[in-house]
């Protein structure tokens, strides 16, 4: 990259050195000329600042010529599964009541005193998190769907039980 640079620096030199009208030392031909003074290495670097800032617009115009081909796909909103609540039916399912019981049991509490914030149903199971009065952190049930419980775990520190 460096020597590709190096020559077509060279020979934009040996363009405007002869614009000029200069003749640049030839090393094949062995014939020596004038050397280039100072104006004609800062027109060189003018020109080279020049083609740099052509080539940078060439390419910002191409990409955004390609950019403007690309077909546009539809965005499909998402939806946050950990903020739906649960509904009527959602409380009137095995699952879901096995797990209130069994986090009530855990803790020691009324079923009521369990508060669900989180439900999630799949064909493979229901996970439920709830909140108990007094607890720091929520509590997880996993449950296959005909109501037999899996897990009841704390999610927070074991120490602040």
């Amino acid at each position: 990259m460096k020597t590709r640079a190096r020559s077509l620096m060279q020979e934009t030199a040996a363009r405007l050195a002869m614009q000029e009208g200069f003749r640049i030392p030839d090393s094949r031909t062995g014939s020596i000329g004038h050397s280039i003074t100072m104006p004609v290495i800062r027109r060189v670097d003018r020109e080279m600042h020049k083609m740099t800032k052509t080539t940078f617009l060439l390419a910002a115009i191409t990409g955004l010529a390609l950019t403007a081909c690309v077909d546009a796909v539809p965005v499909v909103e998402e939806v946050d599964v950990l903020t739906i609540a649960p509904t009527s039916a959602d409380r009137a399912t095995p699952a879901y009541k096995s797990c209130v019981a069994a986090i009530a049991k855990q803790v020691g509490v009324s079923t009521k005193d369990v508060a669900v914030f989180d439900y999630q149903f799949s064909e493979a199971g229901t996970q439920i998190q709830a909140t108990v009065a007094g607890a720091v952190a929520p509590w997880r049930c996993l449950s296959a769907n005909d109501g037999t419980v899996a897990e009841v775990s704390y999610t927070g520190s074991e120490g602040a039980l």
